[in-house]
């Protein structure tokens, strides 16, 4: 092709581009670049189009070479920078924005992109920092105004935060967001009469009948003036009119529920689900207005037998920056008689009462991520999506539960064993266990006392109803093992513990790369890193539960990202060293608190995140700086 070919086969190209034809534009880019590897506008325009095309790995690759072709082009930085953060690779994105500004300083454009990804990172004062100077080049600019009122808001500089809010309203004239943005500061300020004719302005100034926000915090002011009525009956009327999506129909149904209105709660659910799947698997489910309640009072209310087998305390761990107390709940043994069991929690319905402290590894403020359950109210009311019980069982028979997480097994379900132990006289009724436990946690809790012919699987899905039913509670709340589970389990394990402590001594990596989501990014990279140190890669599912606890006990130093795997410390030995990997999103306090009640040194490495596989906030995949883990290995194992 000569160079004559080539200009014309980029100007088709470039048409190609400009009018939608990506793929088209694609094939004649790339038909340039078979001709001249370095044709630096080919480069960059096909890394804009992959970017285009929801390729920004693809992107990356293009515009990595467009860069070494043209490294002082700005505008190839920044097309680097947002491939980069389209794949949550911060600090990439980062670096090409800040060579974008070293080119071009004064880019309002790059400052605004540069200063919304640090924003989102949580690097708040430097967002602001980045919209200051964008506003010095682009002076009076409302969108500019709006961001930076929301990063000085989210950094605690409210009263900063609303002059800027309020310049951006003076300069735009009073938009249906920057109104609505007003009204969502006043309500958060605590002044919603405020809030509410910024809110019904925005609604008369054309803002989007179907923006949920807007309605949702309308009836936020209306509820904080206390107007609940006239807040549930504005937002009854929204729901009615609108053509909402599925996910918008099911956070109206949750607010109108809260708002005290569940007829019409229930009436949104009912189009809710007409939209998805979720009943088809229930034919005969029905919606069920319960009341969450502890079951002690329930107990007494029926004349059931209810053991207080704990009453609640503070627990103290010492960690490496002091000190730290942690609540631990009522532990309990309760009969309910005639209960029925919620598949998906493991949580005991009695009546008109639903029993879910001290049941499930959930908290109350996360229990409608739970399957069956559609809305709680902040006075404890529930709507459940719960089919009836077609299943009783007739014998007396406790209930144990269960879920498909390993460390949930080893860290929560087991501590009900802890509670059991002190009642030998049930040491013979069946217990109800779930029906996705995995073999390993079937097989701990065959190590811990009870043995696999008394395990009776809860049917998939479905409720069981049980003449008398004893229900364990859990030693703690999620997130604070107590001591008596702790305790518990290394002394009903402790030939295993004992045989794995005699072994040699082990350094061990905990892999997630099976599980899908949540995973290192980099895990090949940290582990080069870890060669030295001799830490050795590990997939606990390869193991038997008895040999994985024995592994365990054998290790003097554990390293891993957070996860299914990370309940492994509670079998290690005293003195251990545990490296926890995680991104900013799940940076818990959970494994901190445990290695210090078990006498092991801990240290927390948290990388940036890359995309989300998993179906919680908290799953995205990330990464970490292998020079920082490998560091912190050889600081916590002595140097």
């Amino acid at each position: 092709m000569t160079d004559s070919a080539t200009g014309k086969t980029f100007t088709l190209a470039l048409a190609l581009h400009e009018a939608g034809w990506l793929d088209k534009a694609a094939e004649s880019y790339a038909a340039v670049l078979r001709e001249d590897p370095c044709h630096a506008d080919a480069l960059y325009l096909l890394g804009l189009l992959r970017y285009e095309q929801g390729r920004p790995a693809d992107a990356t690759q293009h515009l990595r070479v467009a860069l070494a072709v043209v490294p002082t082009e700005a505008r190839v930085h920044m097309a680097a920078a947002n491939a980069a953060s389209a794949q949550f690779d911060v600090a990439a994105a980062a670096a090409h924005f800040r060579n974008a500004l070293a080119l071009e300083p004064a880019d309002a454009e790059t400052l605004r992109q540069f200063a919304r990804l640090m924003r989102w990172d949580g690097k708040l004062i430097e967002a602001a920092a980045l919209f200051h100077r964008a506003l010095a080049a682009r002076p009076g600019d409302p969108g500019l105004m709006h961001q930076l009122s929301g990063a000085l808001m989210e950094n605690g500089e409210a009263d900063a935060a609303e002059r800027w809010l309020r310049a951006s309203l003076a300069a735009d004239g009073g938009t249906p967001a920057t109104l609505a943005a007003l009204g969502a500061m006043m309500t958060t300020r605590g002044r919603p009469a405020e809030a509410l004719p910024a809110y019904e302005a925005a609604l008369r100034s054309g803002g989007d009948a179907l923006d949920l926000d807007l309605h949702l915090g309308l009836a936020a002011a209306l509820e904080a003036l206390g107007r609940k009525d006239e807040a549930a009956a504005r937002l009854a009327v929204a729901a009615a009119e609108g053509a909402w999506p599925p996910e918008d129909l099911l956070r109206l149904v949750r607010r109108l529920f809260d708002l005290g209105d569940a007829d019409a709660a229930e009436a949104v659910y009912r189009r809710f689900a007409a939209l998805t799947d979720d009943r088809r698997r229930f034919p005969n489910a029905t919606l069920r207005r319960l009341t969450v309640r502890p079951a002690g009072e329930v107990c007494r209310e029926h004349g059931w037998t209810y053991h207080q087998v704990e009453a609640p305390r503070l627990c103290y761990a010492t960690l490496a920056d002091g000190e730290r107390s942690f609540a631990v709940p009522e532990v309990f043994l309760a009969r309910i008689d005639g209960a029925e069991v919620v598949p998906s929690s493991c949580a005991v319905v009695a009546g008109e009462a639903l029993l879910f402290d001290g049941l499930n590894t959930n908290s109350r403020v996360s229990a409608t991520l739970l399957p069956h359950f559609v809305a709680h109210a902040a006075d404890e009311r529930v709507l459940l999506d719960l089919p009836e019980a077609t299943e009783t069982v007739e014998e007396e028979a406790i209930l144990l539960g269960g879920g498909p997480n390993w460390s949930h097994g080893v860290l929560d379900w087991s501590s009900k064993l802890a509670v059991l132990e002190r009642f030998p006289e049930l040491a013979a009724l069946p217990v109800l266990v779930a029906p996705n436990l995995p073999g390993s946690i079937r097989d701990l809790f065959e190590l811990l006392g009870v043995p696999r012919a008394r395990m009776r699987p809860l049917p998939a899905g479905q409720p069981v109803r049980a003449r008398r039913l004893w229900v364990p509670s859990l030693t703690h709340s999620y997130q604070f093992t107590s001591p008596t589970h702790t305790d518990f389990l290394r002394r009903r394990l402790a030939p295993l513990i004992a045989e794995g402590m005699a072994r040699p001594r082990r350094r061990i990596f905990l892999s997630r790369r099976q599980a899908g989501y949540r995973t290192l990014v980099n895990e090949a990279e940290v582990l080069a890193a870890l060669a030295p140190l001799g830490v050795e890669p590990v997939v606990p599912d390869d193991f038997p539960m008895a040999e994985q606890i024995a592994l365990f006990a054998s290790a003097e130093l554990i390293v891993g990202p957070i996860g299914g795997g990370s309940a492994a410390v509670a079998f290690a030995p005293p003195g251990a060293a545990y490296v926890e990997l995680a991104h900013r999103r799940i940076a818990l306090r959970q494994y901190g608190l445990l290695t210090a009640l078990l006498g092991q040194r801990y240290r927390q490495i948290i990388g940036p995140m890359r995309g989300n596989r998993g179906p919680s906030e908290f799953d995205y995949d990330f990464a970490v700086d292998p020079t920082e883990v490998a560091a912190a290995a050889h600081d916590l194992l002595g140097g």
